[in-house]
């Protein structure tokens, strides 16, 4: 098996015309032409045994102000594992989608959060529990797997 991780969490949350088209094009790059070139180089040769775990957001589920970049990027990466997926799992591998709720990072020292830190998803928790999924059968394809903090 070879697993593979994406793991973007930089975000620029600001009202959407606040937004620079530099910051633009680094969120982008960050979020989804990076997953682009993941793809690009692990894939040839290895279709049948990858395991590619990208990590999304909760945050699609509920639209909410100064999160049109991070939010659209985020549901864009959820289309982009789906489609991939669908080109991925005839060959044997296997896509993931991973949407945790808040996770305790940097992240939220620079983005306000509703949930104080104590309640917050644990960095080592949430790897814990991804790796935990892994071993699932092989038949099993496209999780998208959204743990929840509360």
């Amino acid at each position: 098996m070879h697993s593979c991780f994406h793991a973007a969490g930089g975000a620029v949350m600001k009202p959407l015309l606040e937004i620079s088209p530099l910051e633009w094009a680094e969120q982008i790059q960050v979020h989804l032409s990076d997953a682009y070139h993941l793809v690009q180089t692990v894939w040839p040769g290895r279709a049948e045994q990858l395991e590619l775990v990208f990590f999304g957001s909760a945050s699609t589920l509920q639209p909410w102000p100064k999160n049109s970049l991070y939010g659209g990027l985020k549901a864009g990466l959820a289309y982009f594992c789906q489609a991939l997926n669908e080109e991925l799992q005839p060959q044997g591998g296997r896509v993931w989608l991973i949407e945790p709720g808040a996770v305790h990072t940097s992240f939220f020292e620079r983005v306000k959060n509703h949930l104080p830190k104590e309640k917050m998803i644990q960095p080592e928790i949430l790897a814990s529990w991804v790796l935990d999924q892994l071993t699932l059968p092989r038949g099993m394809y496209f999780p998208r797997l959204t743990p929840l903090s509360g």
